[in-house]
């Protein structure tokens, strides 16, 4: 399995469901809690990520050291009230979604975008209805290629009085890969140790076209970077 970290919600220390836990069973908080994100660890080590099957509480027991029977009594609180359904963490999926979960490689990664950019090529050729005004008059002009000049011709039909047509707003399209050399590659790896830098080029390629194309790309990259992997503890 090559995913080593999964969501970690920010309430789960205070998540009432373990405390509810921890009420039914007569345990301590804490021993809930631990129990809790042990099932999660073992649950995103599966390849059927969020699935327990198969899961031995005899080492659970051993690495946390609380009694075995104190962990099915709290398992068994667990699956009472909804937290864990048919050997799977119930909400699984809804906290660490299909994108996530499938683990890519960084060199999956980069043949999925490099095939997004293609389909965004793609589509920019299918054929198009450009409306252009011209001296208060509507024409249309389809647009078949990307090679063909955007000229529809002025209400007089004047070779020499082509009137220039109106861009259509097309979304933002930006890679940071393409703007990182290999120092400043080894320097973005260095900034998020531990962390798939090809996953994390991927995410801030998907804020800008909400933020807009930085002036400086590499540097408003590192200083995401820190604030980023700050935020998002592995």
């Amino acid at each position: 399995m090559t995913n080593y970290w999964f969501r970690h919600s920010h309430s789960l220390s205070s998540d009432p469901k373990l405390a509810l836990a921890a009420q039914l069973t007569g345990f301590k908080r804490s021993e809930v809690i631990a129990f809790w994100v042990s099932l999660l660890e073992y649950a995103s080590a599966q390849d059927n990520r969020g699935s327990i099957e198969g899961i031995n509480l005899s080492v659970i027991s051993f690495a946390l050291d609380i009694q075995v029977d104190v962990l099915e009594k709290i398992h068994s609180a667990f699956v009472t009230f909804g937290a864990l359904h048919e050997n799977r963490i119930k909400n699984w999926n809804r906290y660490n979604p299909e994108r996530e979960s499938k683990a890519m490689t960084g060199a999956e990664r980069v043949r999925k975008h490099r095939e997004n950019k293609r389909k965004q090529n793609s589509d920019k050729n299918n054929t198009k209805e450009l409306c252009n005004e011209c001296n208060g008059v509507t024409t249309y002009t389809n647009i078949q290629s990307k090679n063909k000049p955007l000229t529809p011709l002025n209400v007089d039909n004047s070779v020499d009085k082509l009137l220039p047509a109106k861009t259509i707003n097309q979304p933002i399209v930006f890679d940071i890969a393409k703007h990182l050399d290999e120092k400043a590659l080894n320097i973005a790896k260095h900034i998020a140790k531990g962390w798939d830098i090809y996953f994390l080029i991927q995410e801030y390629n998907e804020l800008v076209p909400t933020r807009g194309i930085p002036h400086s790309p590499v540097g408003a990259f590192f200083a995401w970077l820190r604030v980023y992997t700050k935020n998002n503890q592995l």
